[in-house]
């Protein structure tokens, strides 16, 4: 054809009615064999593309998935983003994304993204147990995941093992025969990083300094100014190995270390968070702790389409990390 097939084009070409060539575009109800692959061939042929708009029409489905991003700009978030606008592209849906400045305004968003979406992925800054519009979606059987919360949520939820991490990374600096070890957190999910460091400090027999926990903020330079803060102490072997908050905190105190003449890591050792891909390419190279960036995208992909898709539940889940080491320790 030299001009756009329609379905009704399709179907008069296949000697059948419109709705049998649309239960072969969307899957939804028996066809002969034979009919089928006439119309699949037929659809092939004539290029034929749906009329996306008209689907959402008759089906109620917006094509459309809502994504609330909290004020972490980190990479592993853009990657679990870009995982997502993959997959959903895919199925021919299109992701509307929003960044939340705030608990307040992730509410407010939440609000008014429903109505527009097919489903909603937050990924929440909220230290809150309950969200009354995360209520009210409940409330409506509206499909959403909530991506590792701060604190635990009675809502379909991906949430990822932070303290068991920083309790096995201070065991590893242990076995290393690293003595006084300081963590550096900023406040955002503290808790689990601090516990977990607790943890370890206990297994391995070493004892606890509140003075080791220090706290900067979430950047490089917060991080360059960690390090300016601690270049004595280090010197000094009073630290001699760091568990930080995330890669670029990390990235920061290495800088400013070795701008001082340390050495990284004959003097001290280093550990990041988040395994950010530069890490891997620096000087020396930083070890840190994974937490599954495109498996984690996966995962509410193939639970929101399932959904939405055959109607099955959507499961919380669970994701272990992994210390990847590298040259800094």
């Amino acid at each position: 054809m030299d001009i756009m097939a329609t379905i009704h084009d399709i179907a008069k070409l296949a000697n059948c009615s419109a709705r049998t060539v649309s239960r072969v575009l969307n899957n939804s109800g028996p066809v002969a064999i034979g009919t089928r692959e006439k119309i699949e061939t037929l659809i092939q042929e004539n290029n034929f593309q749906p009329n996306m708009g008209a689907q959402a029409l008759r089906n109620g489905k917006k094509r459309c998935i809502g994504l609330i991003q909290n004020s972490s700009d980190s990479e592993v978030n853009r990657r679990r983003t870009d995982t997502l606008t993959q997959l959903f592209s895919g199925q021919d849906y299109s992701l509307l994304i929003h960044r939340s400045r705030n608990p307040e305004h992730e509410e407010e968003l939440i609000r008014l993204m429903k109505t527009h979406c097919d489903a909603l992925i937050i990924f929440t800054s909220s230290n809150q147990e309950e969200s009354p519009e995360m209520n009210q979606l409940q409330k409506e059987s509206y499909p959403f995941i909530v991506i590792d919360p701060p604190t635990k949520v009675p809502y379909p939820s991906i949430t990822i093992e932070r303290s068991n991490a920083y309790r096995d990374a201070v065991l590893t600096l242990a076995e290393k025969g690293r003595k006084n070890i300081a963590l550096i957190v900023e406040t955002f999910r503290q808790e689990d990083r601090i516990r977990g460091y607790k943890k370890g400090l206990e297994v391995a027999q070493l004892s606890f300094d509140p003075k080791l926990i220090i706290h900067s903020e979430k950047s490089y330079e917060g991080g360059v100014l960690s390090g300016r803060s601690i270049i004595n102490q280090v010197k000094s072997n009073s630290i001699d190995a760091i568990l930080c908050h995330n890669d670029r905190i990390a990235l920061g105190i290495m800088r400013s270390l070795i701008n001082h003449e340390v050495k990284v890591p004959e003097q001290v050792s280093i550990i990041g968070f988040d395994n950010d891909a530069y890490g891997a390419y620096i000087s020396p190279s930083l070890s840190s702790i994974d937490q599954g960036k495109d498996e984690v995208g996966t995962y509410i992909y193939e639970q929101l389409y399932q959904h939405l898709d055959k109607r099955l539940s959507i499961q919380s889940r669970t994701y272990n990390t992994t210390l990847i080491i590298r040259e800094s320790i």
